[in-house]
């Protein structure tokens, strides 16, 4: 049988004649008795569409009534081979996406799928014989039925549409194309629901910080876009809060980063319970935050915020069995009195947050105009001391250090001075901490080390009582892994004997990983340079710690010398270091000494060494020869 063919039926005397009637379907007598019922059905005016099974053949009979001068003269009949159409089915079936054909009503325009298979629609329960007859209108929610419908009039129009779709919680994407312009079309569905759960996911990667799961400087930016331009809109004050944890390298770098990094999530967790809906708090650095507060019209609500999250934050933490406190600053700037765009309200609240930093810990601080001019000092003071080693505007100048007891002269210190070609000279106290905070301090320090020792070399070879020098180390220059072998390079290229190098460190090493600051000085001493704590008293050593550092010397800060004569705390503190080093079977070294009073009384308490403006202010190299070595020959 072939797959389809069309023939005809009339009516000769009431009997149904058949035209064309294909002899191989072999029909039994109860299947014409069956076709002969459908077609008098016909001539009776209805339209048949229906199965029925014709010899070993499954297939679709159609049957149509042609009516001449308002008569049925006879029946047209269509029949379809299913067999094919079966396979087809089943083969769609196994297919994961879904195919479907719909039609258009002409009359009515309602939509009706008539074909909707594939392994997808099973699982909806959406397939052919589950929905035939029915409007899409009457098988979709309306959230879907609104993207559906403009889509297939538009494929209906001669267009091939490509839109997305939601159902039941999953995600496809349909691809629809005419077939029969106005009247049928065909359309493909595929589930993307991985592909946009692995897209959003991806999406707050980008948008979100990983660690704490906060957004990031990305979102950060464009809230803080949307938020100004809404404040624009609604004439409304907008405050930009950025926070800065005080210290917090000292814990990554004693504790570790596993402990760091569970602080900075226990910290993000307070903030964000700190917040209003719709309120945004980012981290959009290692240790920074941001906030943004919308309608807050009081000033006075922002102050008592602030204080607010500083004494939240400042309460303790207890991370992997240790119990820990933290420290915050904040700088506020705010919209529009500060800056009218993204780039102006973070660069002014960044200018704040230094300030705050330099008022101390657990402190807020709005951003004012003065500030800017400040920073601007600053920022030039920066790129000014990138230029100062290449240009050679800096010098060492160098201060003796006393033997209490004979007040001969048994060493001196190396100590920078920056002449700006434009300033003059700078002190140390002025750009030393822009040189730690942005790491020429490394390059400085080096530069300064290499100085002195070429300088104290010299001053040997020209027969001059050999002494020691010291030099200052700074925290970032300790933590460099090729600290030893930097110094051991210096030695070497000046000709300077180890024994006479001095490394003065600060306490705060004692807050960095003990066993590599241990190794450290352990080695520095293998290469005979002797090490000592500069500034005792002011920072935050543990004396368990100073027991096991390999040192040879205190240094008694200039804090409590001052008034050692005057003052009975000053006095009971540095008797305390003077005893304490002692039992150590450290040496001793009073800094700041500018009274003969100062001295008596150190010399009576049994301290070793001094220096100070009473025997001698720190002079260029030239000077300290004549006024120092030639008098001390």
């Amino acid at each position: 049988m072939k797959s389809s063919f069309l023939f005809k039926c009339v009516k000769q005397n009431n009997t149904i004649e058949y035209c064309s009637l294909d002899e191989s379907l072999h029909l039994t007598e109860e299947q014409i008795v069956l076709l002969e019922q459908k077609v008098q059905d016909a001539f009776n005016g209805k339209c048949i569409d229906c199965s029925i099974s014709f010899g070993k053949k499954d297939c679709m009979l159609v049957l149509r009534p042609v009516i001449k001068n308002h008569e049925i003269v006879e029946v047209i009949g269509h029949l379809i081979d299913l067999s094919h159409y079966h396979t087809f089915k089943n083969t769609i079936q196994l297919l994961p996406n879904i195919i479907f054909k719909a039609e258009r009503d002409s009359e009515t325009g309602v939509i009706r799928k008539t074909f909707n298979e594939g392994a997808i629609a099973k699982e909806l329960g959406i397939l052919t014989e589950q929905i035939i007859g029915k409007s899409v209108n009457d098988l979709y929610p309306k959230e879907l039925i609104d993207i559906m419908i403009p889509a297939f009039n538009r494929a209906f129009a001669g267009e091939t549409v490509e839109f997305l779709s939601e159902y039941q919680g999953r995600v496809f994407n349909n691809l629809v194309k005419p077939v029969v312009p106005g009247s049928e079309i065909i359309g493909y569905v595929t589930e993307i629901t991985d592909h946009k759960l692995a897209e959003r996911n991806l999406k707050h990667l980008i948008h979100h910080d990983q660690l704490t799961g906060l957004p990031n400087r990305i979102l950060f930016h464009d809230r803080l876009t949307q938020a100004i331009i809404q404040a624009k809109r609604r004439n409304t004050k907008l405050f930009l809060l950025m926070f800065d944890l005080d210290r917090f390298k000292l814990v990554n770098d004693s504790l570790g980063h596993a402990v760091g990094d569970k602080l900075l999530q226990s910290v993000a967790k307070r903030m964000e319970k700190s917040l209003c809906n719709g309120e945004t708090i980012a981290r959009i650095s290692g240790d920074g935050f941001a906030m943004i507060l919308e309608n807050v019209s009081d000033t006075n609500n922002i102050r008592t915020f602030a204080d607010n999250i500083i004494e939240n934050l400042s309460c303790p933490y207890l991370i992997q069995g240790n119990e820990l406190y933290i420290s915050s600053s904040i700088g506020i700037s705010v919209f529009p009195d500060d800056g009218s765009d993204y780039d102006t309200l973070i660069k002014n609240a960044d200018i704040a947050l230094h300030q705050a930093k330099d008022r101390g810990s657990n402190t807020y601080q709005f951003y004012t105009y003065d500030m800017y001019s400040k920073n601007a000092k600053r920022l030039k003071l920066e790129s000014d001391l990138r230029k100062a080693i290449d240009y050679q505007q800096f010098e060492v100048y160098y201060q003796p250090q006393m033997d209490a007891k004979s007040c001969q002269m048994i060493g001196m210190e190396a100590l920078i001075r920056w002449h700006h070609p434009d300033i003059g000279l700078i002190t140390p106290a002025e750009f030393i901490p822009v040189a730690e905070e942005t790491g020429m301090i490394i390059a400085i320090g080096e530069w300064v080390m290499k100085e002195a020792c070429k300088q104290t070399k010299k001053w040997h070879d020209m027969g001059y009582k050999p002494i020691k020098i010291s030099v200052n180390l700074s925290p970032k220059q300790f933590q460099q892994e090729k600290l030893v072998e930097s110094v051991a390079q210096i030695l070497a290229s000046t000709g300077l004997e180890a024994n006479y190098l001095v490394l003065e460190i600060t306490e705060s090493i004692s807050m960095y990983n003990i066993e590599f600051v241990i190794r450290t000085l352990e080695e520095l001493n293998k290469l005979g340079i002797q090490v000592s704590i500069d500034d005792f008293g002011t920072g935050y050593s543990s004396l368990l710690y100073l027991k096991k550092f390999p040192i040879q010397s205190l240094k008694i800060d200039r804090s409590f010398i001052n008034d050692i004569t005057r003052d009975a705390d000053d006095a009971a503190i540095a008797l305390a270091v003077i005893a304490m080093a002692h039992s150590l079977d450290l040496k001793v070294i009073a800094e700041g000494v500018e009274t003969e009073e100062q001295l008596q009384y150190l010399k009576q308490n049994s301290c070793d060494n001094f220096q100070g403006y009473l025997m001698g202010k720190p002079v260029p190299a030239n000077q300290f020869e004549q006024f120092f070595l030639k008098k001390f020959e």
